[in-house]
């Protein structure tokens, strides 16, 4: 915030400014909105003081009975420093003035701060990764846009997403970390979690991964606490909410590439991959379904170099026709 002598300014509170002083002080609180409300919360304090029934007044008043007293040393030098004490009260004014002033100009800073808003967006082709001013990062996938404040407010951690985001939460058990859709409403303390609150889309839902969080239907279609695995979709047309029981780290494989698989047959994998890749896959009989895999496969562009990779650890040959796959046996 600009500066302005303390001189002018106590002349203005006090109203007998000049006129030219009168267009320094406007000029000046036309610089910012920062300035022009700073003004007007100074001049508020300065005019509360004139009431009886203010008790800073009290105390200021007090404080230069006070101070007077002590500079006098008794009553004979009162009479002689009572101009003293008159330009004392003076110095006071301009002293409690300057405090109004830093502390206005912090709280305006801090307020400023937390007013600016944040926001990013992906285009079709791109993931794009966050770090909130928290400490918490975010994962943005293709087509979202998250907004978010430059400072978080002292209460809550609030975020609003339309399109879908993976986040890994901070703890912090003081300021919930909240995160809206036009739909959903997801409420955590520190978590990772999958948000998919698309505007154009009919379903909106989120999938837990770790920890713990609230979910709730914007229009009271309902409250969800949600545990590891778990995943509530509620569909904005009924306005009913589900929970799913699933692996969820399958809902969060586009922001690491990472597919996960646990004690998974050949079947189970078939599914998943399915999901994936948009592709049909045919798993012949003579497969052995007791072979299992655990562990996580990059995602690549084509799926035979993720089958082959896992053909390493359950034996199988592959076939590809467009669209259309064949698994059958072998020997190794």
């Amino acid at each position: 915030m600009g500066k302005l002598k303390y001189e002018i300014l106590i002349r203005y509170l006090d109203g007998s400014c000049s006129p030219e002083e009168l267009q320094i002080i406007d000029k000046w609180a036309n610089e910012s909105e920062e300035n022009a409300d700073a003004l007007f919360r100074l001049e508020e304090m300065y005019h509360m003081r004139r009431y009886d029934n203010y008790n800073d007044k009290k105390k200021v008043s007090r404080a230069w009975g006070v101070l007077c007293s002590e500079i006098s040393g008794g009553h004979k030098k009162r009479s002689r420093l009572a101009v003293s004490c008159s330009w004392m009260k003076y110095a006071a004014v301009i002293i409690i003035f300057i405090s109004i002033v830093s502390g206005l100009e912090l709280f305006m800073k801090d307020k400023w701060q937390a007013g600016r808003m944040v926001v990013v967006r992906t285009d079709t082709a791109s993931i794009k990764q966050i770090n909130l001013p928290d400490g918490s990062v975010v994962w943005l996938n293709r087509s979202t846009k998250l907004t978010y404040p430059k400072k978080f407010s002292d209460a809550e951690r609030l975020i609003k997403l339309d399109g879908e985001a993976f986040f890994d939460v901070s703890k912090n058990p003081d300021k919930p970390f909240v995160v809206k859709s036009d739909a959903l409403t997801v409420k955590v303390l520190g978590t990772e979690f999958n948000f998919n609150g698309r505007k154009s889309v009919n379903m909106a839902s989120v999938s837990l991964l770790a920890g713990s969080v609230r979910a709730s239907g914007n229009h009271n279609e309902g409250l969800i606490v949600l545990s590891p695995n778990q995943k509530v979709v509620l569909n904005k047309l009924t306005g009913q909410m589900t929970v799913q029981l699933m692996n969820t780290k399958l809902d969060a494989v586009w922001h690491n590439n990472l597919i996960p698989f646990k004690n998974a047959n050949i079947n189970e994998i078939a599914k998943t991959l399915e999901r994936f890749y948009k592709v049909r896959i045919t798993v012949s009989s003579d497969i052995d379904k007791s072979i299992t895999y655990s562990g996580v496969i990059e995602r690549e562009d084509a799926i035979d170099s993720v089958l082959t990779v896992l053909s390493y650890t359950i034996p199988f040959k592959i076939n590809i026709h467009g669209n259309d796959i064949q698994l059958s046996g072998c020997d190794r």
